[in-house]
């Protein structure tokens, strides 16, 4: 065995040497990092994601990948609430559509009520995709889903109370009627601040 590649056991663990060029007369010994393996006497290479090296530290195996099962508790639970929640927005959307030109729901604004009861639903899905196996399309659909959900409730809840709040501040100052409170407008300003 080359005088670079000995092994050292410090504090109970054995660990890899590389040999490292130092001053114009020696050599220093560096420790590889947990997660690479000896690559040749002087480098030490990283194993990639989901693989580690074995004790030696001569090759890389790879790693189990863990996730939550679908018949476990752990998430069992979470897709019942979202089931519920799932079921719950459904049951408001249908109230709506079936109120949709009674004062009480024009009153609260339709279109941004429904924006949020969308994104609402956005929300609920997402809890399938955050327990589903890692894939490279679960993990897209968990980042954008859960980003793009809170995005359209928070563009929605905004938009409104900054709707309610413009018509109440200027109530008391004028009678004149304010610009971009109609709800063509309030749907841009949405979907602009989603965007």
């Amino acid at each position: 065995m080359p005088l670079n590649m000995q092994k050292s056991i410090t504090s109970g663990t054995l660990l890899w040497s590389v040999g490292q060029k130092g001053d114009t007369c020696c050599w220093i010994c560096d420790n590889c990092e947990p997660y690479e393996y000896v690559y040749d006497d002087f480098t030490c290479k990283d194993c990639g994601p989901g693989y580690w090296p074995y004790a030696d530290k001569l090759s890389c195996f790879a790693l189990n990948i863990q996730y939550i099962r679908w018949k476990s508790l752990f998430a069992l639970i979470p897709m019942i609430i979202a089931v519920l929640g799932i079921l719950m927005t459904f049951m408001v959307i249908m109230l709506f559509a079936r109120n949709h030109d009674t004062p009480l729901v024009r009153a609260s604004g339709r279109e941004l009520s429904y924006t949020l009861l969308f994104g609402i639903l956005v929300c609920y899905c997402n809890t399938f995709a955050l327990i589903a196996k890692p894939t490279i399309i679960s993990c897209i659909v968990q980042r954008f889903g859960i980003g793009v959900g809170f995005s359209i409730i928070y563009s929605a809840l905004l938009t409104k109370t900054n709707r309610i709040s413009r018509i109440f501040h200027s109530a008391s100052k004028s009678a004149q009627r304010l610009k971009y409170i109609s709800p063509q407008s309030q749907v841009i300003i949405t979907g602009s601040l989603i965007g």
